[in-house]
């Protein structure tokens, strides 16, 4: 499963909020060993993360997750999602567009808290994973 910035950052609070049931749901997937990572979403939790040593703390959370490695292909297929959802009067970012490349190649599901994922699915072969009922 791959999940998105939102979500990550929920979880990765210094004091999560308590009944959240993104982060509820973020740890019984972890504990279940079902996130991955993708570059690109490690550098936007990483990006701003202050002081040293918060960056630090998160880099190691982080490399406790595994990572699917980018190739050539998904930026290939990222932007041709791009231009599909252009045609169709969509947008979405570069990096989310990049989740939906590596969710269609390994036919794993996004959880994302933004709701653009919602538009995408309906053009592009990607899943979502349910949000959770608080």
């Amino acid at each position: 499963m791959l999940v998105g910035t939102g979500v990550w950052a929920r979880f990765l609070r210094v004091k999560p909020l308590a009944g959240d049931p993104h982060v509820a749901e973020f740890r019984r997937l972890r504990e279940e060993g079902l996130i991955a990572l993708i570059g690109p979403i490690r550098q936007e939790i990483l990006s701003g993360a202050a002081p040293r040593e918060r960056f630090e703390q998160l880099r190691e959370v982080l490399r406790a997750f595994p990572e699917i490695v980018l190739r050539a292909d998904d930026y290939e297929t990222a932007a041709e999602f791009y231009n599909l959802c252009r045609s169709k009067g969509e947008q979405a970012t570069n990096v989310d567009l990049l989740l939906c490349a590596v969710s269609a190649r390994h036919r794993v599901v996004i959880y994302s808290l933004d709701g653009d994922f919602g538009r995408l699915a309906r053009l592009l072969p990607i899943k979502l994973h349910p949000q959770p009922r608080p």
